[in-house]
C-alpha cells in the first residue's frame, strides 16, 4: 500500500511529520496542541475528546489542494494503542480484499497519531450504520439502535429499504456478504470497536447501496477470550453481534455464527485464517516498513506474533468444538 502523502514529505522516524506543512511551533502538552491548533488556520478541528484521561483529536487540513485528515487516539490506561494496530489491519483487509480508507502513520509536535487522504466522492450520499438503522428498520429509533447493530437486524432494514422488492434482493444480498465479510475480519484481528458509527453506507444516485470502505481499526486484539479475560476484564464485549439475543460477547458471537451459518460461511472463516499467520505476518510487517520507509519496532512485532497466535487459537478452538457439538 502506497504511502498516504507525497514521497516528498518528511519523515520522522516512520512517521509523517506535519509541523513543517502547518507550520507549527514546539509544543509540551496535549491540551496546549488543541489550543495551537484551534488559532492556525490551515486546520479544521473536527472533534476534540480529553475526559477521564482519554485524549483524542480529529483535525482536517488541505495540501497541494487535497484534503487530509489526522487522528490522535490515547485512551487511558491499560489501553496503549500504537498507531501501527490500523496499518497492520489495513494489510490484512488488502489480502482480504476488503475495502479500507488507506493509513499511514503521522506525527504532530511529537504526538503520534494516524492520517488518511479524503476518500469520499460527489454526488453520493453516505449513510452511517446507526441512521440507516434508524431509518430503515421497523423498530429503529435513538433508544434502542445499539442493540439493532447486528447482522439479523443489517439484513432486515437492507430489505425493509428495498420495500422487499425481488429486482433488488441480489443487491442486497451482495450489501449483507460485505457487511458478513466485516464482521469476519473483526473476528479475525479482534476489533471490538464497530458501533453503529463506525461502519457507513454509500447511496448512489441510482439509489443502489453499497458498503463504504472500512475504517478506525486501530482497537484490535483486545477481544479474544485470553486477552479479554487476563488482561483486560472488562473488554470482552464486541459492538457488531451476529443477533439481539446472543449479547456482546465475541466467544458467544463467534459460537452463534458458526452455529447458524451454513458451510460456506464457516468455511470462510477458515480460508482467511491464514491472513494472520506467523508467515503471513512478517509479509505484512515487510509491507509496512516499505511503506513507512523505517523499520517496525522489535517489540511490536512481537507484540502481533503473539497476540494474533493467540487469536488465531481462539479461532480454531471454537471452530472445532462447535463442529464437534454439531456432528454428535
Amino acid at each position: 500500500m502506497e504511502s498516504v502523502m507525497p514521497a516528498t514529505v518528511n519523515r520522522d522516524k516512520g512517521y509523517i511529520n506535519l509541523d513543517e506543512i502547518l507550520k507549527l511551533p514546539p509544543i509540551k502538552s496535549f491540551e496546549e496542541l488543541v489550543e495551537t491548533l484551534k488559532e492556525n488556520k490551515k486546520v479544521t478541528i473536527k472533534s476534540i475528546s480529553n475526559h477521564n484521561n482519554n485524549k483524542q483529536l480529529v483535525f482536517s487540513f488541505k495540501y497541494n489542494n487535497i484534503e487530509y485528515f489526522y487522528k490522535y487516539d490515547c485512551p487511558r490506561e491499560p489501553f496503549k494503542l500504537s498507531p501501527y494496530n490500523e496499518l497492520v489491519a489495513c494489510e490484512i483487509a488488502d489480502d482480504l480484499f476488503i475495502p479500507h480508507v488507506n493509513y499511514d502513520l503521522a506525527t504532530v509536535c511529537g504526538f503520534k497519531g494516524l492520517i488518511s487522504k479524503d476518500f469520499r466522492q460527489d454526488y453520493v450520499q453516505y449513510i452511517s450504520g446507526k441512521e440507516f438503522l434508524i431509518n430503515n428498520h421497523p423498530l429503529g429509533n435513538e433508544n434502542n439502535i445499539a442493540s439493532l447493530n447486528n447482522l439479523e437486524d443489517i439484513w432486515l432494514a437492507l430489505e425493509e429499504h428495498y420495500d422487499r422488492k425481488p429486482e433488488y434482493q441480489n443487491i442486497v444480498s451482495k450489501v449483507m456478504q460485505k457487511i458478513v465479510n466485516m464482521f469476519l475480519f473483526d473476528i479475525l484481528t479482534g476489533q471490538v470497536d464497530r458501533g453503529d458509527t463506525n461502519w457507513w453506507l454509500i447511496e448512489y444516485p441510482n439509489g443502489l447501496l453499497d458498503l463504504q470502505p472500512l475504517f478506525d481499526n486501530v482497537r484490535i486484539l483486545i477481544l479474544h477470550h485470553q486477552l479479554a479475560t487476563e488482561r483486560y476484564p472488562s473488554v470482552s464485549k464486541i459492538l457488531l453481534t451476529v443477533n439481539q439475543d446472543v449479547g456482546r460477547y465475541c466467544e458467544d458471537n463467534l459460537e452463534e455464527f458458526l452455529k447458524v451459518s451454513d458451510q460456506e460461511f464457516n468455511q470462510t472463516l477458515l480460508n482467511i485464517l491464514w491472513t494472520i499467520s506467523q508467515e503471513n505476518l512478517q509479509k505484512v510487517f515487510i509491507r509496512i516498513e516499505e511503506k513507512t520507509k523505517y523499520h517496525m519496532p522489535n517489540e511490536l512485532k512481537q507484540f502481533y506474533l503473539k497476540e494474533f497466535d493467540s487469536q488465531l487459537n481462539f479461532i480454531t478452538d471454537t471452530y472445532d468444538n462447535i463442529m464437534s457439538s454439531k456432528h454428535r
